[in-house]
């Protein structure tokens, strides 16, 4: 087994192969060769004529090679052949493969009726041979009639393996017109389109002439994202992995010859290893005046399939981190699994690096960070090891990009988000430009008005470093407090008066994100001229999210709670003193009796002596009301199962 292997292959499927190979590995005899040898020479001269003339076949005529004594003498007390000869009629396992093995390829027989795992082996190994063999026959040097092989051997489970490998590269090198041609409709080009995915590909030109690029990245995400409903049919998918095989530079004209975004797209359903799309890249780049493709858009969709190979070969090695599955059987591949684990976290670094500086020959830095800050941090608690690696994934990609970047900087408010923001935030830290600082702002506040924010009530990422961003972003303004205020005034929600906001849960979750952000700057001392200024600002600032949570006019406080969460957390780090008074105003001062329940046990910080006895009040007079109102939403058993949960952590009921 190669690193390749490892890289490519999960570890069901290396054990299933080592198994395999292992038995195969015996076949390997001359002897044996020698017998099947002229049987398979009877084959291939009855397949030609049947490919080129349509000459009809009958397999009973065809001599089958007896091999038994030979295979009872390689086989004999392997535990596979033992079982086939003690539980088979006749004991005759050439035979009976041979008799298939013509069966599928002439009669296209698709039954599976052998029954023994040895029979498996040996197909296998016969049509290594066939496909060997057809590859030394000149008559079959052509794209067309390899194609048509092709067809022919669909029920032949292991020969378009072998066929990719043995395939000689002098064949495509003398029919390079004929590999790289792509002469059918588009649609043609594709096989497993469902009706939904038939009535979509219709349109599918017209909306992609009609979709700007002013957004490339978009517009490729756009172009290619149902690829993963379709696949290149049996014609073109070979001829792709033949070509990726033996000369790439005629592999990236054929896939450029496919068109369409979504087709070239589904070319890449073949698998490639993240060093692959280094090459491609570098082709791309050197062949770009013979390409027909708009080549920045090509190189996305190179970007998108490799962080996707990176992630897939970074899961793949994973599992040989796990010691509960090692068993004496596949200790092997765990030794091997765990070697290759950590060399490929040392390659996927360079690997970065390499397809970055690579890709930037062909994009601007902007729509390089465009393709990479689209990727989202996936909510992760600690226990989910397959959302921590991926999120690892993403900040490695970051870094690398951070290393071979320039100094500009692309603030456009068509592709900032707030991956983008928490990017630019780490480097103002280190550059320290308050020119850079005010743009920052100014396109934050930009896109916070824009459809494209969203904020699933969470402080998972991107959103917590974008919540800290934010507080770091007023620290450093000139004025902070104008910052402050200039910010949550700008988001603000009016739940009253003669024009009171439309109720929209967006807006709603603008205001209080805004306000988390706010809050984080209570971190930063440089911010306030002393301490007294500082409680009294945030005490106000309190003070408007409780009036904006009581007057408003659908229940917000799923979004409205999450900045409170965040102020007592930050006064908690910092000053007992002001964690008090920040404990008696929500106490006195929030409605929401759930809400402030869940907010002041949020950690395993206690309550002090004063507020205990202002909640035990308040506990008093509204828990039995509370219930009712629960019981008549029908939300009565888990949330009222959580509020005595949470009352008796802070030691209340």
């Amino acid at each position: 087994m190669t690193k390749r292997d490892f890289y490519l292959n999960n570890l069901y499927s290396l054990e299933n192969r080592f198994a395999e190979d292992e038995i195969i590995k015996l076949f390997e005899d001359e002897n044996l060769k020698k017998i099947i040898q002229p049987f398979l020479i009877d084959v291939i001269d009855l397949l030609y004529s049947n490919l080129k003339s349509g000459t009809k076949v009958d397999i009973e005529s065809i001599n089958i090679p007896y091999a038994e004594k030979n295979l009872d003498i390689l086989l004999k007390g392997k535990r596979v052949y033992d079982i086939f000869y003690e539980k088979s009629e006749n004991k005759k396992l050439s035979e009976g493969v041979c008799k298939k093995f013509l069966s599928r390829l002439f009669n296209m027989d698709g039954h599976n009726n052998e029954g023994f795992i040895i029979q498996n082996y040996y197909h296998k190994w016969l049509e290594k041979q066939f496909a060997e063999a057809v590859t030394n026959d000149s008559r079959f040097e052509s794209e067309a009639i390899l194609v048509d092989l092709v067809k022919k051997a669909y029920m032949l489970h292991y020969f378009y393996h072998y066929l990719l490998l043995y395939v000689p590269a002098k064949w495509i090198n003398e029919h390079q017109k004929d590999w790289i041609s792509v002469n059918e409709k588009p649609k043609k080009l594709l096989e497993g389109l469902r009706s939904f995915d038939n009535d979509y590909f219709d349109t599918y030109v017209d909306d992609l002439q009609n979709k700007q690029k002013t957004d490339l990245w978009e517009y490729v995400w756009h172009a290619t994202r149902w690829s993963d409903n379709a696949m290149l049919n049996d014609k073109y998918s070979f001829k792709s992995a033949v070509l990726f095989r033996k000369n790439l530079n005629l592999w990236v004209r054929f896939w450029d010859n496919l068109h369409l975004p979504i087709i070239q797209d589904c070319a890449f359903h073949d698998k490639f290893a993240s060093k692959d799309y280094i090459s491609i890249i570098e082709t791309i780049a050197s062949e770009e005046k013979k390409l027909k493709s708009d080549i920045k858009v090509i190189a996305l969709i190179v970007a998108k399939n490799y962080f996707e190979a990176s992630v897939n070969i970074t899961e793949n090695l994973s599992i040989y981190l796990e010691p509960d599955r090692i068993t004496e059987a596949n200790r092997f591949f765990f030794i091997e699994g765990e070697s290759y684990y950590k060399e490929w976290l040392i390659e996927k670094e360079k690997h970065h690096l390499s397809f970055i500086t690579k890709l930037k020959e062909i994009l601007s830095q902007q729509e390089i960070e465009d393709w990479i800050f689209s990727y989202r941090h996936r909510p992760n608690n600690g226990t989910n090891a397959v959302s921590e690696r991926y999120n690892q994934e993403i900040n490695s990609l970051v870094n690398a990009m951070e290393k071979v970047s320039d100094e500009t900087e692309s603030l456009n408010a068509d592709s900032f988000n707030l991956q983008k923001f928490n990017y630019y935030i780490e480097k103002l830290k280190k550059s320290k430009s308050q020119t850079i600082a005010d743009q920052l702002l100014e396109a934050f506040i930009t896109f916070m008005k824009s459809d494209k924010f969203h904020w699933d009530k969470s402080f998972s990422e991107p959103f917590w470093s974008s919540v800290l961003g934010i507080g770091y972003l007023i620290s450093i303004s000139k004025n902070p407090m104008v910052t402050a205020k200039k910010l949550t005034h700008s988001f603000r929600v009016n739940h009253q008066g003669w024009k009171p906001t439309a109720i929209d849960y967006k807006s709603i979750a603008r205001e209080a994100f805004i306000f988390s952000g706010v809050f984080a700057s209570y971190d930063y001392d440089a911010t306030f001229k002393n301490e007294e200024e500082k409680n009294s600002f945030y005490r106000k600032l309190l003070s408007d999210i409780l009036i904006q949570d009581q007057y408003s006019q659908i229940d917000s406080s799923e979004y409205y709670q999450q900045p409170l969460l965040l102020l007592l957390w930050m006064t908690r780090k910092r000053s007992s003193l002001f964690t008090n008074e920040i404990e008696k105003d929500l106490i006195i001062g929030y409605d929401k009796l759930y809400s402030l329940l869940y907010i002041l046990s949020f950690d395993d910080e206690n309550i002090c002596a004063n507020s205990k006895k202002l909640l035990k009040t308040r506990i008093k007079n509204e828990f039995l009301i509370e219930k009712r109102k629960l019981n008549q939403k029908k939300r009565s058993s888990p949330y009222i199962e959580r509020m005595e949960k949470m009352a008796s952590h802070l030691k209340v009921l």
